[in-house]
């Protein structure tokens, strides 16, 4: 949404005495002789007509700009004819006290050209911040580029690139492309209901599910509607974060949007190069691991291990459909733990024999055979890593890829993937940089984990009946 919007209000004809003594407060003094013809000595006549009235010693002061148009103006009088009252009613707040309270988000784009014109960059900072503040969802983002577009202003289209920085806003640089994919479509009077229209959000919509090449005419989109949509997108493709795109959407937005210069497309693809964290994947040594079930561990002999030590299963299981806990029915999960009466917590959680090395390139795999045998518990299964003091503080599951498909860093959730249950899971981690990345089978997820203790080990939170296996 749109946030503290403010009603544009008519350009001020004249200002009113100020409350307090005069002399006590300059900014009160300044703001009561604003657009006030008893305190002016020049009369600004803009583009919609309306008169503004301002003193000429001070606009000299603050603008250089101002300065030399009243120079060369031989009377009291200015024309203005580029800029409206709305815009010059903003330029006069500022120049008189550097406040805006004209300044709406409807006003911003004309406000910033008007700043720009007059070379005020501290307003058009301002006017910058303010947008940052209140642009939260597509819609005011959509408004906002169609003014934006129609005088090409592209330092205001940099704020739409920015908008996923805008305070609550859940805007990804993807989901801004593709927002102003359904803009363009608006532009050039095809309604939601159009073919090609839905075809291609459809498409946009599912970047992760394709892996071969593909042209528009594969998903009924005709290529006279990418040169339709081209045409209005291109005065603001520079302005779209492409770089922030994973490869997988950028890859969509190669095969199906033919107008996008290669060089923008081949500059975003260079942003995935990461020299100081991740190389080619040639460069990774594959290691296998084994799975490490302490003896003293009284939940050993609950986790079966293959002869090789390869393959981990939770073996324990209660017949939970025979057994009325705490509560009058079924059983109860809290801390970890089942309440089903045999003290046996509902994940058992397990490490590998030997922590990653501190200062290569590595790769290894985890087949997930199965992420439990009930459905309530398989949300705690997870595969990743644990960091360690070097004693007894191990920290399972601290990054981690659970089974219902969220990929966790710190406790805190990041991204969110498909489900693992018969997925191959390859990592690769840089420990000279202290990160690591994966894949699900085969697709790079663009999830990194950065900042990794010393003492890192390969970790899995098995519930009841779930398996995996290192490859």
């Amino acid at each position: 949404m749109v946030k503290n919007r403010k009603t544009a209000p008519a350009a001020q004809k004249s200002a009113e005495m100020p409350k307090t003594e005069p002399g006590l407060n300059l900014k009160q003094d300044l703001k009561a002789s604003l657009n006030n013809p008893d305190y002016s000595d020049v009369t600004f006549t803009c583009k919609d007509g309306e008169k503004m009235y301002a003193s000429r010693l001070l606009l000299a002061i603050r603008s250089e700009m101002l300065r030399n148009l009243l120079r060369e103006s031989s009377s009291n009088k200015v024309s203005l004819p580029e800029i409206t009252s709305v815009q010059f009613a903003v330029v006069l707040e500022y120049c008189y006290t550097e406040e805006t309270p004209s300044l709406t988000f409807e006003n911003a784009v004309e406000v910033f050209m008007a700043a720009e014109f007059f070379i005020l960059r501290r307003l058009q900072e301002i006017v910058v911040d303010y947008v940052k503040v209140n642009l939260a969802d597509f819609a005011s983002a959509g408004r906002m580029l169609s003014k934006a577009v129609e005088t090409l202003e592209r330092t205001m289209l940099f704020l739409l690139a920015d908008i996923n920085a805008a305070k609550d806003s859940p805007t990804t640089s993807f989901d801004l492309f593709k927002s102003v994919v359904d803009w363009a479509f608006e532009i050039v009077g095809k309604t939601s209901e159009d073919e090609d229209r839905k075809n291609l959000l459809a498409f946009l919509n599912n970047p992760h599910d394709r892996r071969e090449k593909v042209t528009p005419s594969d998903y009924g989109i005709s290529s006279k509607a990418i040169e339709d949509i081209g045409k209005v997108i291109m005065p603001v493709v520079k302005n779209i974060p492409f770089g922030a795109m994973c490869l997988h959407q950028l890859a969509a937005i190669v095969d199906i949007m033919t107008f996008i210069p290669d060089n923008i497309l081949c500059a975003a693809f260079r942003e995935h190069v990461e020299f100081d964290v991740f190389k080619c994947v040639a460069a990774f040594q594959k290691t296998r691991f084994t799975w490490n079930v302490a003896s003293d561990s009284p939940y050993a002999s609950y986790l079966q291990l293959s002869e090789k030590k390869s393959i981990v299963t939770n073996t324990h299981y209660y017949n939970r459909d025979n057994y009325y806990g705490y509560g009058g029915g079924g059983y109860n999960i809290y801390n970890g733990y089942d309440s089903y009466g045999d003290g046996i917590p509902t994940c058992l959680q397990i490490i590998s024999d030997s922590a990653l090395p501190t200062a290569e390139l590595i790769e290894w795999g985890i087949i997930v055979h199965t992420i439990g045998n009930n459905s309530s518990t398989q949300s705690l299964f997870s595969i990743g890593l644990a960091g360690s003091d070097g004693a007894h503080g191990v920290a399972l599951g601290q990054w981690g890829i659970t089974g219902t498909g969220y990929a966790t860093g710190a406790g805190m959730i990041t991204h969110n993937i498909s489900s693992l249950e018969g997925a191959t899971i390859t990592f690769r981690a840089n420990m000279t940089s202290r990160a690591c990345t994966f894949l699900v089978n085969g697709i790079d997820q663009n999830v990194v984990w950065k900042d990794l203790p010393q003492l890192v080990y390969p970790s899995a939170s098995l519930p009841d009946g779930a398996s995996c296996e290192f490859v």
